[in-house]
């Protein structure tokens, strides 16, 4: 099967298309697409907010706490931010400088 592509603005019933002479005595489909642009609403609010997940449970909550703290053991930076969250202390320079401090600690400890 070939295929052809042919952009046309139709202005009449009657179709004269010459890029088709070669195809003339043959069986072929024809197919017509409107290329109008068209707005489709694909999702709303609600629809994206139901995408996401349950919220864990307080042991998933729990859990999850537990292997960031592990992981903060060795890892200066991931100990600050936990830092910051316990504390709900969003301040960016106080995180900073806690992940300074951390990191000289880290540094001490090697």
């Amino acid at each position: 099967m070939n295929a052809i592509r042919i952009r046309r603005t139709i202005d009449s019933e009657t179709l004269t298309i010459p890029e088709l002479r070669g195809l003339i005595g043959r069986e072929v489909e024809i197919i017509v697409l409107d290329e109008a642009p068209r707005f489709v609403t694909l999702e709303t609010e609600a629809t994206f907010l139901g995408l996401a997940p349950p919220p864990p449970t307080p042991e998933e909550r729990a859990a999850n706490m537990a292997a960031l703290r592990e992981m903060a053991k060795t890892d200066p930076k991931m100990a600050a931010f936990l830092e910051a969250v316990e504390s709900q202390d969003y301040d960016v320079e106080a995180v900073i400088r806690a992940r300074g401090l951390q990191a000289e600690a880290w540094d001490a400890s090697r």
